[in-house]
């Protein structure tokens, strides 16, 4: 199933304002063979980042599993998903 075909989810991860947890997200979403098609990452008041991610060509079983995964960085303080027609 090609990017543009498959459904798309929406990742909002809120982590310290740490650039490495940028890489480490890229890298996470690299692991599984995709590739972002868009990403946004907000500077906080607190010191943290609200991260924000558009992908494509997963399943919901997978979109659990790289969520849980994202949850055990230590700089991530919450991490929640949404399919793309539930973001609109």
């Amino acid at each position: 199933m090609s990017p543009s075909s498959a459904p798309l989810f929406h990742l909002f991860v809120v982590a310290d304002a740490d650039p490495v947890v940028l890489i480490r997200l890229i890298e996470r979403i690299q692991s599984l063979g995709l590739l972002p098609q868009h990403l946004s990452a907000r500077w906080l008041s607190d010191d943290r980042l609200s991260i924000e991610l558009e992908c494509a060509g997963l399943n919901e079983a997978r979109i659990g599993t790289l969520v849980d995964r994202i949850s055990q960085f230590t700089t991530v303080h919450s991490v929640k998903w949404a399919h793309m027609r539930d973001t609109v």
